[in-house]
């Protein structure tokens, strides 16, 4: 199973927008890996950890298919993990979805309090679900198996790391 490495940089992207630091002028001018999304994961078809600003382009710059997407694994709230406006366009009338997809998005409290804020809609509609984790969870993806451990940024967030074995 391949992990893809969407995206590293921190919460503006890489070159900062309107920075003018020798880094920032010198990433821009070079273009292609110097130019550094923010942090997301797709692991296999199913399953994609943090869902930020940046999924869109990663879907086209990388060229994913998300339709097999079965599993959001969000580490924290943040705006830049997390973007789940994004998500409305499940809904029927934007895009048609294969009968059989369900995408189960896990995540702390306020990540599905700012789930159910962004679509304003039953999850159902949308073939989605949120399941609320907790740290030392363990999850049965199928394809992999996920333990749920605190990560030390933003503990104010509750926000997670991820252990994932995939084949043991």
């Amino acid at each position: 199973m391949d992990l893809t490495v969407l995206g590293t940089a921190a919460a503006e992207a890489w070159p900062a927008p309107f920075c003018v630091c020798e880094a920032c002028t010198e990433a821009a001018k070079r273009g292609g890996k110097d130019i550094r999304r923010r942090s997301h994961y797709q692991l296999g078809a199913d399953i994609h950890i943090d869902w930020g600003p940046d999924a869109y382009h990663s879907m086209i710059a990388f060229g994913i298919d998300y339709s097999p997407l079965r599993h959001l694994l969000v580490t924290h709230p943040h705006w830049d993990h997390w973007a789940p406006v994004e998500l409305l366009w499940r809904r029927p009338g934007f895009a048609r979805i294969p009968e059989d997809s369900h995408l189960t998005v896990y995540g702390n409290e306020v990540v599905g309090e700012r789930l159910r804020q962004a679509v304003r809609a039953p999850l159902d509609e949308l073939s989605m679900s949120f399941r609320r984790i907790r740290e030392f969870d363990l999850l049965d993806l199928g394809t992999a198996a996920v333990t749920v451990l605190p990560a030390s940024h933003a503990p104010e967030e509750g926000a997670f790391l991820f252990l994932i074995d995939v084949q043991g």
